[in-house]
C-alpha cells in the first residue's frame, strides 16, 4: 500500500507506515482499492441480492484495534470513496500468520472477536497451523470458536505453497469443533 496523506481518513494511509501493511511492496492507492471493492460488491449484490460479500485482509486495515490500524473497509469508507450504496461487505475476514514466530499484537489469535468492536461478524479466513504460535490445529480452531469468531477457513486445503497445512492437520482442527453448538447451530443446506 502506498503511503499517502489525505484529509479524508478513508484515504489517508500514513497511519499504516509502521504497521507492516506494505509487505507486498505494491504501489496501490487506497482510493483505488476501496473503489474496486465497492463497485465489485455492488455488482455482485445487484446480480444476486442474497449473495454475501467479503474481502480478506488483516486486522491492520479492517479494524481500529490499535492506533496504527484503520477500518478502511467500513460501510462509510467503501461507499464514500466508491460511490455505490450497495457496495459494502457483509462480514469481515481476517488473515493471520506469524512473523518471526509470533502473531502480530492485533491478530485474532490474540483477541476475542468482540475486542475489535466491529458492526459485522468476523471470520478468520486465512491462517495455517504450520505458521502459528501453537502449532496445534485443535487449539487454533477451538480458540477461534471459543472467542466468538463466526468461522475459520485455514489456508490451502490442497496442501500447496508456504504456510499450508496437510489435510489431516486441517481435518483435526475442523473435527474438534464440528459438533460444538454453544455459539448456536447453523443449518447449511447444500
Amino acid at each position: 500500500m502506498k503511503s499517502e496523506k489525505s484529509d479524508d481518513p478513508c484515504q489517508d494511509t500514513n497511519i499504516l507506515l509502521n504497521s507492516g501493511a506494505n509487505w507486498s511492496g505494491a504501489n496501490l492507492h487506497m482510493k483505488d482499492v476501496l473503489r474496486f471493492i465497492n463497485q465489485h460488491a455492488d455488482a455482485i449484490k445487484s446480480a444476486d441480492p442474497k449473495a454475501l460479500v467479503t474481502v480478506g485482509d488483516s486486522a491492520v486495515v479492517e479494524s481500529n484495534i490499535e492506533s496504527n490500524n484503520r477500518n478502511y473497509y467500513s460501510d462509510h469508507c467503501l461507499t464514500s470513496v466508491g460511490g455505490e450504496p450497495k457496495g459494502t461487505i457483509d462480514f469481515y475476514q481476517f488473515h493471520s500468520y506469524v512473523w518471526q514466530g509470533k502473531f502480530a499484537t492485533n491478530s485474532p489469535f490474540k483477541h476475542r472477536a468482540s475486542d475489535y468492536n466491529l458492526d459485522k461478524p468476523i471470520i478468520v479466513g486465512e491462517f495455517a497451523t504450520s505458521c502459528s504460535e501453537s502449532k496445534d490445529s485443535v487449539n487454533n480452531y477451538k480458540y477461534l470458536y471459543d472467542n466468538g469468531y463466526h468461522g475459520a477457513l485455514s489456508w490451502q486445503y490442497n496442501e500447496g505453497g508456504d504456510c499450508a497445512d496437510h489435510k489431516d492437520v486441517t481435518d483435526r482442527g475442523m473435527n474438534a469443533i464440528k459438533d460444538m453448538t454453544s455459539n448456536g447451530k447453523i443449518r447449511i443446506n447444500l
